[in-house]
């Protein structure tokens, strides 16, 4: 009886449908895009903290984890948290004092192997509130993901806080893929082989070494991380309408830790991520995906929500982010023009928004009736875009064409 009732209702939906879809142009989004990124929605009196703590790659540490249930922390993602447990608290408070250093694990990963991966996280800035009806202390931390490690033991204390040693994995710099073949020993071998471009274009072609080894330029190709990088930004641009105004790093390894933590990859795929030591492989894994996906489905019911040319960016930091609400649930949220089989619950609010200057109003699917996100409407007429969705990364996932033709 309720699924006839919520299909008999019209929808705001599909009332306004036509009206998105013409009035989705690639770049109306005048709304201040750092907001979000800076998560102002906690506050702008935080402390901020400086230093930075890097550990030695392959070197053992002890640090103290927070399991997470939502999040798979890969490095250079900014996580916000709320803690109200009064031993989380002097926990963070203690972590503070000294190398502002802890660990996330998600229980995915937990799940999957004893020794399981996870992101070392440098808290960032913080601030402790006390209500002052009840007294009860929240602490609001912004932490940066840094360095992969593996859970080498683990063991939880009396006061329940987990401790683990753990092992820093290391990120292997990328290599010229024909450093090898240049080596002056091999000069003599250049005159004895048929090359397709005129000598004097021969210094052109970055890979005119392969005709001196046995594999063909396309193989070389195939490990440029440079290249890599390039064809990824290519395919972006079909993903993401306003690319061109996000902030991306230019070094190959931090790259691959943005795309990995920016595209709405499920936690298996991001455990793969985080279990590469080499970015030219985690490159090559991200490309393929991005290649591959189509659509964005419910998780539970395979209910189309998105197409990936409706994804587009509302922040800086890329189209994809965490978020957490007053009650310290963290969201990874991705964000679209405009969504399909869902429908809203509950009325628009502006109440602790991570988008100010929009309100929010639950998300639900029509298939499975789960929580998959929120539509955002904006509160000041003067905003671009009018309103846009943002959907769950823990209730979506990418529909990818290999796994529709194999079943």
């Amino acid at each position: 009886m309720a699924d006839d009732i919520i299909h008999l209702v019209p929808r705001a939906e599909d009332a306004d449908e036509e009206e998105d879809s013409a009035s989705a142009s690639a770049m109306d989004v005048s709304y201040d895009t750092s907001l979000p990124a800076q998560h102002t929605y906690l506050g702008n009196d935080m402390e901020d903290l400086t230093g930075r703590t890097v550990f030695e790659e392959d070197s053992l540490q002890t640090i103290p984890v927070l399991t997470s249930h939502d999040v798979i922390l890969v490095p250079g993602q900014i996580l916000p948290l709320q803690i109200f447990r009064p031993l989380e608290i002097s926990m963070m408070h203690r972590i503070i004092e000294n190398d502002r250093t802890f660990g996330i694990v998600g229980e995915s990963s937990i799940a999957s192997s004893p020794q399981a991966l996870g992101t070392t996280a440098e808290i960032r800035s913080y601030k402790e509130e006390v209500d002052e009806l009840s007294g009860v202390a929240t602490l609001v931390v912004k932490a940066e993901g840094r360095q992969r490690f593996r859970i080498v033991s683990s063991r939880t204390r009396s006061d329940g806080i987990l401790m683990a040693s753990i092992k820093i994995l290391p990120d292997k710099p990328t290599v010229d893929v024909g450093e090898a073949a240049r080596l002056p020993s091999l000069s003599r071998f250049k005159g004895r082989s048929t090359f397709r471009y005129a000598p004097s274009d021969r210094h052109k072609d970055p890979y005119g070494f392969s005709h001196m080894t046995a594999w063909p330029s396309w193989v070389y190709r195939q490990y440029d991380a440079n290249l890599l990088v390039s064809k990824i930004e290519t395919e972006l641009r079909e993903w993401t309408e306003n690319f061109a105004t996000l902030s991306l790093p230019r070094d190959p390894c931090r790259f691959s830790y943005w795309v990995a933590s920016s595209l709405l990859l499920d936690d298996k795929l991001r455990l793969e991520m985080l279990s590469y030591d080499n970015p030219v492989q985690r490159l090559r894994c991200e490309l393929a995906i991005l290649r591959d996906c189509r659509v964005l489905t419910c998780k539970e019911c395979n209910q189309k929500m998105a197409d990936r040319s409706d994804v587009f960016s509302m922040s800086q930091s890329g189209p994809q982010g965490a978020y957490v609400n007053p009650h310290g649930y963290v969201h990874e949220m991705i964000t679209v023009r405009k969504a399909t089989g869902v429908y809203l619950n509950g009325r628009p609010s502006t109440l602790y928004s991570w988008f100010p200057g929009y309100a929010w109003t639950i998300l639900q699917c029509s298939g499975c009736h789960c929580h998959v996100g929120w539509k955002f409407t904006a509160s000041n007429k003067a905003l671009l875009p009018k309103k846009f969705w943002g959907l769950c990364r823990a209730a979506i996932r990418p529909a990818l064409q290999t796994e529709r033709r194999s079943s």
